[in-house]
């Protein structure tokens, strides 16, 4: 072994050990990690705890997971019944359940008292698609509760009985007691003009309970994602339900949308959200959650019609020996409307797809705010699309028109590339490209001009695509033949389902696919192909592409092919305008006639081009040399 080969051995193995030296975890990290351990052993032994079950206005009492009336608990059941709820078993394992409100003019909110937790919630300014009350939260299914060990029995509060504490116009607050000095307690607090909620969760006297090597303990929340829109597959509802965080490096994550995934998180996290298309409840942690592990599961049975997905968070709540522990959150039951989930300051909105990196750019930056301000004074969104769409066509208009001045030089040129694609004509291809190369740099004609005013136009197409899928305020809203523009618009149901198209007929679509079948013609004569082979595919595309159009979108919002068809009604326009008063042929002749006879200067660029092109011909005459050779 050499020198350097020593010294590099030498400093890999000093790295090594700097690594591990780092990485090792402290003595803290591994007594959590112990207590972890040790409190999941526990919990997967002690987690036989049977469910609530029972009935409004009735007296129960969980024995065996079985409803009673009979206060006294004896024998096996007295067991079965203290593993269930610990030492809050004489005060808080019977009672009568009770149901409480709080509403306002956003939202109606019901509370059970067994778990003291939010038992429905329903949105009074929304509908589901078929006119009924539309209610984020009510099935069996839900949970939401706090589990932890005491004296080796799991405790879990979706079992307790709590008591209602003190209730007030806009607050509702429940105890559960262990004894008279320690107790769990929950408040809910619903501001007027509001749809988050305050939350408080307090542990008052627990730490004579709670063990003290508990170094935290578990929220489980589930919920139930119900259909609430028209579309439900394809681009539709279920794509865009998942389950939504905030994680510690301040990034909005999500679960898979299109298959059941999970999420198993070290670190802390700031909320947690359970989004559908238009509307999302989530769960907002003032001090972060450290943790926790999220899942979405996609039902297996498919005629589950009326039931998107199912949503579970198990998420760590850090606990500290203290004779009151508070735990501050907030909820939010209500729309995925971009201005209201901003004004938290929390990245909610995040959660809505407006697009990745530049297109969500501009929509956040250039299509909602230009959106929000023609809805202050016009009230049908059709024409706010109309004049939307008027707004970006003209300010892209001065890259259309760069597009169709280069697409309009090359057509003068066409004569010329004609008759030198004529003089090589299976002959040296090479030859041919330079020489075109050649006639591009002395007319003063770039071939690729017309491609980068069309390369920036892209991100604003992109953005609408995502933009109006996304937008809460074209839900429900009608126009013209469309009762929705949020989702498609159908003239006819069809008895049958067409593959890649469907069951009904958009009136929108077909106007779209249309206009774009008229655009393309339109351009293609405007701007003709100088080679042959690519005019020939151009003229399949042109067929074809509207015709894939129809597919496509025949299920996509009645907004978004609202906007694609008046965008290319706009764009022949402009096309026709162009033409007519700012591009003349004849004068464009005239200035690449003058072109030619002036002398320019080779750009480096092209320099390089023209050298790559010789050393291409001298090695293709060397491989012809010595093929003769070998002959």
């Amino acid at each position: 072994m050499d020198r350097n080969s020593l010294t590099g051995f030498i400093l890999i193995c000093l790295l090594s050990l700097v690594y591990f030296w780092y990485t090792m975890p402290t003595e803290e990290q591994i007594e959590a990690a112990r207590q972890k351990q040790d409190s999941i052993a526990l919990l997967k032994k002690n987690n036989t705890a049977p469910s609530v079950s029972s009935n409004d206005n009735s007296n129960v009492n969980q024995n065996d997971g079985v409803a009673s009336t009979n206060g006294n608990v004896e024998g096996t059941n007295n067991e079965v019944a203290q593993n269930n709820y610990g030492t809050f078993f004489k005060e808080a394992s019977s009672g009568t359940v009770q149901q409480h409100a709080l509403e306002n003019d956003l939202i109606k909110i019901d509370f059970s008292n067994i778990g003291g937790r939010v038992d429905k919630v329903e949105l009074k300014n929304f509908k589901t698609y078929d006119k009924k009350p539309l209610v984020l939260l009510d099935s069996e299914y839900d949970e939401f509760g706090y589990e932890f060990f005491v004296n080796n029995y799991l405790v879990k509060t979706n079992n307790l009985f709590f008591k209602v504490d003190e209730q007030t116009a806009n607050s509702i607050t429940y105890k559960a007691h262990a004894d008279e000095e320690s107790y769990i307690l929950q408040k809910y607090t619903l501001r007027d003009g509001e749809y988050m909620m305050d939350y408080d969760v307090q542990f008052v006297g627990m730490d004579n309970i709670i063990p003290s090597n508990n170094s935290y303990i578990n929220l489980k929340w589930k919920a139930l994602l119900r259909k609430q829109e028209k579309l439900r597959d394809g681009y539709g509802e279920m794509y865009m339900t998942s389950v939504f965080y905030k994680d510690s490096e301040d990034e909005v994550e999500y679960c898979d949308c299109n298959k059941t995934d999970d999420e198993t998180l070290q670190s802390n996290l700031k909320w947690v959200g359970f989004k559908q298309q238009f509307f999302n409840q989530t769960l907002i942690a003032k001090d972060n959650f450290t943790g926790g592990k999220l899942e979405v599961v996609v039902p297996e049975n498919e005629e589950i019609v009326d039931t998107l997905k199912y949503a579970h968070a198990d998420l760590t709540i850090p606990y500290r020996q203290e004779s009151q522990l508070n735990f501050p959150m907030q909820m939010y039951y209500g729309p995925n409307d971009f201005s209201i989930l901003k004004s938290y300051d929390l990245g909610m909105q995040d959660m809505i797809p407006l697009g990745g990196s530049i297109f969500r750019w501009f929509n956040q930056w250039m299509i909602i705010p230009l959106f929000n301000f023609l809805n202050k004074y016009i009230t049908s969104y059709g024409i706010i699309i109309l004049i939307l769409t008027l707004m970006i066509k003209a300010l892209l208009f001065p890259l259309t028109y760069k597009t169709y001045q280069s697409a309009a030089k090359m057509n003068v040129l066409k004569p010329d590339i004609a008759a030198i694609n004529a003089k090589y004509k299976d002959k040296d291809k090479q030859k041919a490209q330079m020489e075109t190369m050649q006639l591009y740099r002395k007319a003063g004609v770039n071939p690729a001009g017309g491609c980068l005013p069309t390369i920036l136009q892209m991100p604003i197409l992109f953005a609408m695509y995502r933009f109006f899928p996304a937008s809460i305020e074209l839900r429900q809203q009608p126009f013209l033949w469309a009762d929705d523009l949020s989702t498609y618009d159908s003239i006819l149901e069809l008895p049958f389902n067409i593959p890649l198209y469907g069951d009904h007929v958009s009136l929108f679509t077909i106007l779209m696919a249309l206009s774009s079948f008229l655009y393309m013609r339109v351009n293609s004569q405007m701007t003709p192909s100088t080679n042959e082979a690519m005019a020939a595919q151009m003229k399949i595309m042109q067929n074809f592409m509207p015709i894939m159009f129809l597919g496509i979108f025949n299920s996509f919002a009645a907004g978004l092919t609202y906007y694609f068809f008046l965008s290319n009604l706009i764009t022949y326009l402009q096309q026709f305008v162009i033409k007519k008063f700012f591009i003349n042929e004849d004068k464009l002749k005239a200035q690449i006639a003058s072109n030619k006879t002036k002398v320019r200067k080779k750009s480096k660029f092209q320099k390089r081009l023209e050298d790559l092109q010789k050393q291409s011909e001298q090695m293709q005459r060397e491989r012809q040399k010595g093929k003769k050779r070998r002959r």
